[in-house]
């Protein structure tokens, strides 16, 4: 169910995800694996707060208060793996083209390429409920490729078919060799003292060289939290066509 609600989240099923969310609440404060935990904790995190976005109901605005004080709480003892996630659901909680921005500039730097794309995506449709075409062309074309890098390709399928007609006249679509994190200015360490102390060279293995790796690291964790088989890591494999 956790997978599940990640692919939700990735394809904006929010009624989907309102579902996982309800039903993965109990098992929020606790989890033996701790890679799953923190999948859970960001997704519903995410899915908390477009929710609330969406819906209005303060359930979700609590929700996504509690998981995000956890992520602070832990960023703040230095942790690499919370940073980027709060940084994400800070630019959830109040959106804007900076904090957006911010978020995608730290996911690109770490090789985050699927949050990155995440953000994109998210930026993107802001920006149409603004009703500013321009930029959210620009953010979905960004959208598409980073999950096109990142061998997304049933989704970048759903984002060209869902804005088509924003998409046709783009001319940043289609770009090979992670364009985006290319051409995106690198990130200043002034914005934050975690990032600042990374060391960048045990960022070795890249997408390309973990991808097996993590394919099984998914499947041998994709259990149900009922101890039943769960389909989220054969849904997972799909959605980055592996």
């Amino acid at each position: 169910n956790t997978f599940r609600l990640m692919l939700a989240c990735i394809y904006h099923d929010w009624d989907t995800a309102e579902q996982m969310v309800d039903f993965l609440e109990p098992y929020l404060a606790y989890d033996g694996l701790v890679a799953r935990s923190h999948i859970r904790s960001t997704y519903m995190g995410l899915a908390s707060l477009a929710l609330f976005r969406k819906s209005g109901k303060k359930k979700y605005s609590k929700i996504a208060k509690k998981i995000t004080k956890s992520f602070k709480s832990e960023a703040s003892k230095g942790s690499v793996n919370a940073h980027p996630i709060l940084v994400m659901l800070e630019a959830e909680e109040s959106p804007s083209k900076e904090s957006y921005e911010k978020g995608i500039r730290i996911c690109a730097r770490l090789g985050l390429i699927h949050h990155e794309a995440y953000l994109c995506e998210r930026a993107g449709v802001f920006f149409l409920e603004q009703k500013d075409n321009g930029y959210a062309e620009f953010y979905l074309a960004q959208a598409c490729t980073l999950y096109s890098d990142w061998d997304a390709t049933a989704k970048v399928n759903a984002i060209k078919k869902e804005y088509s007609e924003l998409l046709d006249t783009s001319s940043d679509q289609h770009k090979s060799g992670n364009s985006a994190l290319k051409g995106r200015s690198r990130y200043s360490a002034r914005d934050s003292v975690q990032i600042s102390e990374i060391s960048w060279s045990s960022f070795s293995t890249g997408m390309d060289g973990s991808r097996s790796s993590m394919r099984s690291s998914i499947t041998s964790t994709s259990s149900s939290e009922d101890g039943k088989s769960d389909e989220g890591s054969q849904a997972f494999a799909s959605v980055v066509d592996w």
